[in-house]
């Protein structure tokens, strides 16, 4: 190797290398890979999520073969940069495969034996034959003739589905269901939003007055529709409920609101479901090909703990759902069970208005301050940062198992940036981890999707003794006015507050479709056992049901990747 070669030189090299060893038996993998080595593919090579190292990388190449992967050439999305000292280099390359056309991303170290990829990523972009209408491939939208349906009435009878079945139903119309659809609708695949509210955005709008999202808006892009320039920093509930509005009609969504899944028969023998919707005083029954349940991945069913004495305690006891404000509660005493960010955001707004707050923690939290997360996230995800797509390519190209030492970096890093606030935090009894193995939200985001706290202002108000904090504890009794908590204190409280989170989504689907359209589903979220997430975004175990969610990040990402799967199947191509 010499020691003057251009990062162009290296790259292509590099390519080369790998495209031999794909094909060849006799190129080693050593030759390509560092040791271990690991590939990540989101489905250009399997129609699935894989992650695999060492001697498993194996297995992606034999897939690679049966699709006839290739193609490969240097793209231009990332800029080629070597890194300071010259010894780690980002390639990003196009590729095709008989799924479609798809990137790439190698992350290079130099070792001894010349230029070798830690990690190497592969995903598909679009299916084959199926490319979407954006850009100059968009809609025309001139008439030929005034003797047609307007734009407007063509809409009317689409929304409607007039002339035809959908051959996807997603049932709810938050971030998640509408990133979706707007994604299928973009490659031709019809796809209805069903919305139980009155509006789209009234999940965000129905919220607690003070509800802030806890990332910043350049993290938060939907697909073809970024947050204009103007958007504040935090976006606050209502105005995210009215952008989901906009995006809906902007995008041409099919959204059906105030309409309700009353029942659902698994897929027949041509491979349709029927599920039948009820809207007002009419019922339809439709035959999708496809479900998709969308309505948060926290669910939609609270988890309420059974507390022993709820009917002598004489106050109120209630979900953090119903919560809307603070207001009117100055001078009582209130207990906030739960530590997430919900408990964090009831607390803050109940000691703001003047209650006498206590924050009921059972297990540590992990707790970034607001202004360090935007700094953290903005480093890809900002204002100066590449395109939103291209960020998403580079963020989803470490694989979880593989991204241990960075993500303990990463959270050390924070930890001593918001050393006074978390110094503060412990000397107020407060409970903190750094996520297992250290490795910090990113983890427990993964594996729990949850045990975190992004400060928004209530960190600072128990760090002053505003809001005080039981730690590690349960609660053993409730007594008229009293909580016995299970260490023997009792403490006196006038109302509680349980912001103990929801059953999650495969209950909301089990209580929507009926039990025997989830029976064969697997479980949603959390980790598999090469650290991919488990039924979100890919196969659910039940064909044709399928899961979507996440925060508006992965979502808009994980929107592409089961689009693509839909999209396939919808085309015969999978």
């Amino acid at each position: 190797m010499s020691e003057t070669q251009s990062a162009a030189e290296i790259a292509r090299q590099w390519l080369a290398d790998f495209e031999g060893w794909v094909v060849d038996d006799g190129v080693p993998r050593e030759r390509v890979f560092g040791d271990p080595g690991w590939w990540r593919d989101v489905l250009a090579l399997t129609w699935d999520f894989r992650s695999l190292s060492g001697e498993g990388i194996e297995e992606l190449r034999k897939a690679a073969r049966g699709v006839r992967f290739g193609g490969l050439r240097l793209g231009t999305d990332v800029p080629l940069h070597l890194a300071a000292g010259g010894t780690s280099l980002m390639v990003q390359f196009e590729l095709t495969s008989d799924h479609g056309a798809g990137r790439g991303i190698a992350h290079l170290v130099r070792t001894d034996a010349g230029w070798r990829a830690a990690v190497l990523f592969t995903q598909l972009d679009e299916v084959a034959g199926r490319r979407e209408a954006i850009g100059a491939d968009r809609p025309h939208g001139a008439h030929t003739s005034t003797l047609e349906p307007t734009w407007g009435e063509q809409r009317a009878r689409a929304a409607e589905f007039a002339d035809g079945e959908p051959d996807v139903v997603i049932v709810g119309a938050g971030h998640s269901g509408l990133s979706l659809a707007a994604r299928l609708e973009r490659v031709g695949v019809r796809a209805l939003v069903v919305e139980r509210a009155a509006r789209v955005g009234d999940s965000w709008r129905n919220r607690y007055a003070s509800l802030v999202l806890h990332d910043p808006t350049t993290y938060n892009h939907l697909p073809y529709l970024p947050f204009p320039t103007t958007w504040p920093r935090f976006t606050p509930k209502d105005k995210m409920g009215d952008w989901l509005e906009l995006y809906a009609t902007a995008l041409d969504l099919n959204v059906w609101t105030e309409a309700t899944v009353r029942h659902a028969e698994l897929p027949d023998a041509d491979g349709r479901w029927s599920v039948e919707v009820s809207r007002g005083d009419a019922v339809r029954t439709l035959r999708p090909a496809h479900v998709v349940v969308a309505t948060g991945l926290s669910g939609n069913r609270p988890f309420l703990p059974e507390l022993t004495g709820v009917e002598e305690f004489g106050g109120p006891v209630q979900h953090s759902s119903l919560f809307r404000t603070g207001a009117g509660a100055a001078g009582s005493r209130v207990l906030v069970v739960g530590s997430g960010n919900s408990g964090h955001d009831l607390a803050q707004d109940l000691a703001e208005h003047g209650a006498e707050v206590t924050l009921l923690q059972r297990s540590p939290s992990h707790v970034v301050a607001g202004d360090t997360m935007l700094a953290m996230t903005t480093q890809l995800f900002g204002e100066d940062g590449p395109p939103t797509e291209v960020a998403d390519l580079i963020s989803w190209s470490m694989p979880f198992s593989a991204a241990g030492d960075r993500q303990r970096a990463v959270t050390a890093a924070a930890a001593a940036t918001d050393a006074a606030l978390l110094d503060g935090l412990r000397a107020a009894g407060f409970g903190l981890t750094d996520g297992p193995e250290g490795r910090g939200m990113s983890a427990l985001f993964m594996e729990r999707n949850g045990g975190y706290y992004i400060d928004v202002g209530c960190s600072r108000l128990i760090v002053d003794g505003t809001i005080a904090v039981k730690h590690g504890v349960g609660i053993e009794r409730l007594e008229p006015g009293m909580v016995v908590f299970t260490d023997g204190d009792a403490r006196g409280f006038d109302a509680i507050w349980l912001a103990t989170g929801f059953d999650g989504i495969r209950d909301t689907a089990r209580d929507i479709l009926g039990p025997e359209a989830v029976a064969a589903a697997g479980p949603v979220w959390g980790l598999d056992e090469e650290g991919e997430l488990r039924s979100v975004w890919r196969a659910s175990g039940q064909p044709g049901l399928w899961f979507m969610g996440g925060n508006l990040s992965y979502a808009r990402a994980g929107s592409k990747y089961l689009a693509l799967q839909i999209t396939a199947e919808v085309a015969g191509v999978r």
